[in-house]
């Protein structure tokens, strides 16, 4: 696999920052999550977000560089920096089958409902019969289908 496709992951967050910690405070506005946790694992310890240890990762460039990194302090969602749309398309073939977008949605759906929301809805695409499975073993049902119309000028 190329290795601008390949995720290195680590619970060291010295290792960390080693790799990725020139990336982040390239553009810390858009890194101060990621910058502001890790400074806070730095200087409280691993366990400050909660009992498990945390998981830190970068994603590597063709050149050596970093494209992206990612930290997870559980029992929080994982934390990505942005990516280009192309890029995290091209990313998520060989992430998929991991479980990652079923976590991430039930993640957000249960905050969503201990934070005070009454619903959570979710916009499907019917023809995926995979995520639509998965959306319902985490407890979303079907509501109600959508059509999408084009519009021409009218001549």
């Amino acid at each position: 696999m190329p290795r601008d496709r390949i995720w290195y992951l680590t619970e060291d967050l010295d290792d960390f920052l080693a790799r990725g910690g020139d990336f982040l405070r390239s553009r810390p506005t858009l890194h101060t999550v990621s910058l502001t946790v890790a400074d806070t694992l730095r200087t409280r310890g691993p366990h400050v977000y909660g009992a498990r240890n945390p998981l830190y990762g970068v994603l590597g460039d063709e050149t050596g560089g970093v494209r992206a990194a990612l930290l997870h302090t559980p029992p929080h969602p994982v934390n990505l920096t942005p990516l280009a749309p192309g890029e995290a398309e091209e990313l998520t073939a060989h992430l998929r089958g991991r479980g990652y977008a079923g976590a991430v949605t039930a993640t957000v759906s249960r905050a969503a409902r201990q934070a005070g929301a009454q619903e959570v809805l979710l916009f499907t695409d019917l023809a995926n019969p995979t995520s639509n499975g998965l959306y319902q073993r985490i407890g979303y049902r079907p509501v109600a289908d959508f059509a999408v119309y084009g519009f021409a000028a009218g001549e």
